[in-house]
């Protein structure tokens, strides 16, 4: 068989095109090149909660890890019937007891998502929901699947479900090392120049860290609320690696899609 395509960037179009293919049949809106906390995938899919969108379009998203974390830790604590001083947000962050009290604190409570319940206590404005209902992130590779299973495995702690797609004329190598992706958590299917994407082997699903998964469902309801497909596309030797043939989508025209 022929390989199919000349760089990445050309699957990118037929990925997004067949998402449902492995993300399954829900209404998904689709990504590309979206910082996560470890690493960029080339593509994510994802199912919005469109009442939480509404909401927090109107009050805006937390897509520094800092304040996610405590926000999520605030909201915990608010589901348990309690509230938090800044010692107690600091452990559960990792961050320093200084920062959370000069800035995540604050900058949390000037924008309304968290009280004082009493002096240096703290609780979530209300219990946190997250913006996106599903995530399920892609990396595509032309052949090197050992790299792009690497950056599959990083995606996947912050995503419901991670894929590697490959060349469809380049998977043998891949499939031939099955236990290497069973043991990752990632699944694999290959791409044909038509566009049909292929299943080869299924991802072990719910292996998120809760606090990656919505760090990635933020940044992605920002994007998809300024009418952005894309983050900034990632640079390669200095080059930005555009498709080579047809449209690259993550330079598609959009318009707004959450109220202000």
């Amino acid at each position: 068989m022929a390989y199919g395509f000349a760089v990445e960037a050309d699957m990118l179009a037929p990925i997004a095109a067949a998402v449902r293919d492995l993300a399954g049949p829900s209404a998904f809106a689709v990504f590309f090149e979206v910082q996560s906390a470890a690493g960029i995938p080339d593509v994510v899919a994802a199912v919005f909660d469109r009442d939480v969108l509404e909401k927090r379009g109107e009050d805006g998203f937390v897509t520094d890890p800092a304040s996610l974390g405590a926000l999520l830790a605030l909201s915990d604590a608010r589901d348990a019937c309690r509230s938090l001083d800044a010692r107690q947000v600091a452990a559960a962050t990792g961050l320093t007891l200084a920062y959370v009290r000069s800035r995540v604190l604050p900058g949390l409570a000037a924008r309304g998502l968290v009280a004082m319940t009493g002096p240096g206590r703290w609780t979530a404005a209300g219990l946190y929901r997250s913006p996106a209902q599903t995530l399920v992130t892609v990396e595509a590779k032309l052949s090197d699947w050992r790299r792009g299973l690497g950056q599959a495995v990083r995606h996947a702690a912050g995503a419901d479900a991670a894929w590697l797609v490959l060349d469809a004329a380049r998977t043998r190598p891949a499939v031939s090392r099955a236990e290497w992706f069973r043991a990752a958590g990632v699944g694999l299917a290959g791409l044909d120049r038509d566009g049909t994407l292929r299943a080869l082997l299924p991802p072990v699903r719910g292996r998120a860290l809760r606090a990656r998964r919505e760090l990635l469902a933020e940044r992605l309801a920002e994007l998809h609320c300024s009418g952005a497909v894309s983050g900034p596309v990632s640079r390669v030797f200095g080059r930005e690696l555009t498709a080579s043939t047809g449209a690259d989508p993550r330079y598609a025209d959009a318009t707004e899609r959450c109220s202000r």
